[in-house]
């Protein structure tokens, strides 16, 4: 019985070692060798300071930059995550019209708003708008820039430029980061 307790003792402590720590350090590892700024989480400085994630949604108050989707969890990571209100929910109706008055308020007079726009994604923290939300906020954003025609021109033409396709053109779907966007939107 000693020797069996012995046994399984050791057993413990060598996979401990090994799933618990060296495969860790080795995946790990490995990771920042391969993919130095992914493994990092894919942040972004502006003068040495980190000024946000391509991987997370932050939330854009200021109406000269564009939008990401709603966020359920106000973009915080800790309690990110779905409200899972089904499409008959009175409080899903009553937040998309709320932000559907919010957008038109902000945006002008035209009440069609993108769908991606009145509710909030699953985790609350998606990067990324399909690039008609982004054309939608193209004139609030010149608007309240005080651009001429051809800076807007050129706004519409960063649109196009950071459109990600999606991968092998069928996996996912066509998308913009807003972080990269409003990065590149003020070299306008």
């Amino acid at each position: 019985m000693r020797r069996l307790i012995i046994s399984a003792l050791l057993l413990f402590s060598i996979m401990t070692l090994a799933t618990g720590i060296l495969y860790p350090l080795l995946v790990t590892g490995l990771a920042r060798l391969l993919f130095p700024f992914t493994s990092q989480g894919s942040l972004r400085q502006q003068n040495g300071v980190i000024i946000g994630s391509e991987l997370i949604a932050q939330d854009v108050g200021d109406s000269a930059y564009f939008w990401p989707r709603p966020s359920t969890s106000y973009y915080g990571t800790m309690p990110s995550g779905a409200r899972n209100l089904g499409p008959l929910s009175r409080e899903l109706g009553t937040q998309a019209a709320k932000r559907q008055e919010e957008w038109i308020r902000a945006n002008g007079s035209d009440p069609s708003v993108p769908l991606e726009m009145l509710s909030a994604s699953a985790s609350g923290l998606d990067p990324e708008i399909s690039p008609e939300a982004a054309m939608a906020q193209l004139n609030r954003v010149a608007r309240v820039r005080h651009w001429k025609p051809g800076q807007a021109k050129a706004a519409e033409e960063l649109i196009k430029k950071h459109t990600e396709r999606p991968l092998f053109n069928f996996i996912g779907t066509t998308r913009i980061n807003i972080l990269l966007l409003n990065l590149a939107l003020d070299d306008i």
